[in-house]
C-alpha cells in the first residue's frame, strides 16, 4: 500500500459517514404572506432566532400587493425534533407566525422536492 491509496481510502471513509449534525438538517422552502407593517430584513432575524433554525436565506425577491400585503419566498434549513417531519414543520410555521408578523406560512418543498400531505401543501 503506498501513500496515495491510504489517503484516497480515508477520504472515501470519511465521505462516507453521514453521522453529523448538518446531515440532519431538514431544507425546506417556505412562502410567507407578511402583514402591511412587516420588514422582510426584521422578519428574517426574527426567524433566524428560534430554535433550531440554522440557515434563513431569501430565495427571490419579494412581492408587494397593491393592497401593502408582502409575499416573501425565502429557504429555512433547520433541525426536525423527534416525530414526523410533518409535526416538526407545523410547529415551525405556528412559530414563525407568533414570532414576526407574519399572516401566513405556505410549505413549498423540503429538500428540494415538493411537499404534499394528503395531496395539499401545508398552509398555516
Amino acid at each position: 500500500m503506498n501513500r496515495d491509496f491510504l489517503k484516497n481510502r480515508i477520504k472515501e471513509i470519511i465521505l462516507e459517514k453521514k453521522g453529523g449534525a448538518t446531515s440532519r438538517l431538514a431544507d425546506c422552502n417556505i412562502k410567507l404572506f407578511l402583514d402591511r407593517d412587516a420588514s422582510v430584513t426584521d422578519t428574517m432575524t426574527i426567524i433566524r432566532v428560534l430554535q433550531g433554525v440554522a440557515v434563513v436565506g431569501q430565495t427571490d425577491h419579494s412581492l408587494r400587493s397593491k393592497l401593502g400585503r408582502t409575499v416573501l419566498p425565502i429557504s429555512i434549513k433547520f433541525l426536525p425534533g423527534p416525530g414526523e417531519l410533518e409535526s416538526n414543520l407545523s410547529r415551525l410555521a405556528r412559530a414563525i407566525k407568533k414570532a414576526a408578523k407574519v399572516r401566513v406560512v405556505k410549505v413549498i418543498a423540503v429538500n428540494g422536492a415538493p411537499y404534499l400531505v394528503n395531496g395539499r401543501q401545508i398552509v398555516i
